[in-house]
């Protein structure tokens, strides 16, 4: 867990910086010298602001690093006017193009696959959005790997992770705090989606110490992956909202629950390194246990949710 958050802190905070600095300290002997680290630069932060985790480090670093590289193109632009177009054609030149090229190229493609994940083309079901009370931010959402790690699971293709943002943007005091209090979104309602028939709930499982995971919950019983949870049967599709708080759930096996229904709290557990809602909708597979069905779009009054979408809630009220 360490590694990848070294590895995230790293690609969202060092190397865009790095990368502005090589841009506005780079001597051009040509237009289109400048012009190929300009496009190397310009795809990478492309790359970050659709893909990236931004409620780590913070939200608003995904604007701002898109700020700074429009100001230092435009300044390094400004101080590169007077310069030739020409192609130097020593193989040095040719040989780092080349690269530069190949990487730019890469950067496209992974930007394209991550553009490829708003977009759906089954029909989807609209809900209504589960949490009422802040600022909240898909962290996995969308019909793409690339922003979406649930999209390889057949049941889970289309299923979102909820986090809550405090005023700076960021989802937790600190980076990984231990203490579940410290997380924005630990021990928010979570509210109903739709109008169906609960037809399976958890409710006792204990709240882990992140990034702990009981993975001897999930041997005993597999539907623990998701944790304390309630499954909702609606029309012709069921919804699964996971990882709630111990003893928090409001309703039972059986219930006939309205849309706004308060349903339980959120909370840390099952298969989750800290706390976050986990909701997706399944049709077909056995109506129990959960995760045997195949997973269907999913939009929120109307709004399909992707990784970086933002969501702003009160209760009572819909943005």
């Amino acid at each position: 867990m360490m590694f990848q958050i070294s590895i995230l802190l790293f690609t969202h905070l060092f190397l865009p910086a790095w990368f502005l600095f090589w841009l506005w300290k780079g001597k051009y002997k040509t237009k289109f010298d400048w012009l190929i680290r300009s496009l190397l630069v310009g795809t990478f932060f492309l790359y970050i602001f659709l893909s990236g985790r931004w409620d780590w480090v913070g939200y608003y670093f995904r604007y701002l690093w898109l700020l700074l590289f429009f100001i230092v193109l435009y300044k390094t632009y400004r101080g590169n006017r007077s310069a030739t177009f020409y192609i130097r054609k020593d193989i040095k030149t040719w040989f780092f193009t080349g690269i530069n090229i190949i990487v730019i190229v890469i950067f496209l493609l992974f930007s394209a696959f991550a553009i490829s994940g708003y977009f759906y083309n089954e029909k989807p079901i609209n809900l209504s959005f589960p949490l009422k009370n802040g600022i909240y931010y898909v962290g996995h959402g969308g019909s793409s790997p690339v922003i979406n790690y649930h999209n390889i699971v057949t049941s889970q293709r289309f299923a979102l992770d909820i986090v809550k943002l405090n005023i700076f943007g960021i989802r937790a005091e600190g980076i990984l705090p231990e203490t579940l209090t410290k997380y924005e979104i630990f021990g928010d309602t979570v509210y109903s989606p739709c109008n169906g028939i609960v037809i399976e709930t958890e409710n006792n499982l204990e709240d882990q110490i992140p990034p702990q995971i009981n993975r001897e919950n999930f041997k005993e019983n597999r539907n623990n992956i998701a944790g304390n949870r309630v499954v909702i049967l609606g029309d012709g599709y069921k919804i699964l909202i996971a990882h709630m708080m111990k003893n928090s759930l409001m309703v039972s096996e059986g219930d006939t629950i309205t849309t706004g229904q308060p349903v339980g709290r959120v909370g840390n557990t099952g298969n989750t390194s800290e706390p976050h809602l986990h909701i997706h909708a399944e049709k077909g597979g056995e109506e129990i246990p959960i995760l045997t069905g195949e997973g269907i779009p999913v939009v929120f009054n109307g709004r399909f949710l992707v990784r970086n979408s933002l969501v702003f809630n009160q209760v009572g009220v819909n943005y």
